[in-house]
């Protein structure tokens, strides 16, 4: 199946869910990459709704199509973490307590509980997070992994293995 673009010359799909829904980047006419969603009935979805980004990339999607990824935050000049959901992308970093001292600014794995895998800066350093859904926005990001072994889990692991992480991880695992 052809999934098209967003008007450009190219899409690469990234991710799969449990209900056929794919997602992934796609080049707008315009010349950016845009994330987008491919619902199970068809038809590409542009997910880069708003003005926080300029470019985006979808890495997963769950069975609620909740659609999630990394985007360039044009107010951060960086790379952040997103949840798109309710026909709204959401930087994630807006979505967990502040203090604690996270920048999360990559996402790529969403599994149905709505448990999130990705990675980001913990006080400037390098670590991966895993954020619970708790009353709509995400418990404080626990369980870390230190910049070495993020390292060594993105060198050894494919994405199936972040999600399975995600999913053998339960709501109270890290509290």
């Amino acid at each position: 199946i052809d999934l098209g673009t967003l008007g450009g010359s190219y899409s690469t799909a990234i991710g799969i869910g449990n209900s056929g829904a794919l997602v992934g980047s796609s080049e707008t006419a315009e010349g950016s990459g845009h994330a987008f969603l491919r619902p199970p009935a068809g038809g590409m979805i542009d997910i880069n709704n708003n003005s926080i980004s300029a470019n985006s990339q979808a890495s997963a999607v769950n069975v609620r199509q909740e659609v999630v990824g990394g985007y360039y935050a044009l107010s951060a000049q960086g790379q952040r973490a997103f949840i798109y959901t309710n026909d709204t992308m959401k930087d994630l970093s807006d979505m967990i307590p502040s203090g604690l001292g996270w920048i999360l600014s990559g996402a790529v794995a969403i599994n149905d509980l709505g448990q999130i895998a990705g990675m980001g800066t913990k006080n400037g350093t390098m670590h991966s997070f895993l954020l619970n859904p708790q009353y709509g926005d995400f418990a404080p990001p626990d369980c870390d992994v230190d910049g070495s072994d993020l390292a060594v889990l993105i060198a050894n692991a494919s994405l199936m293995d972040l999600v399975t992480l995600a999913q053998n991880f339960g709501r109270n695992a890290c509290q």
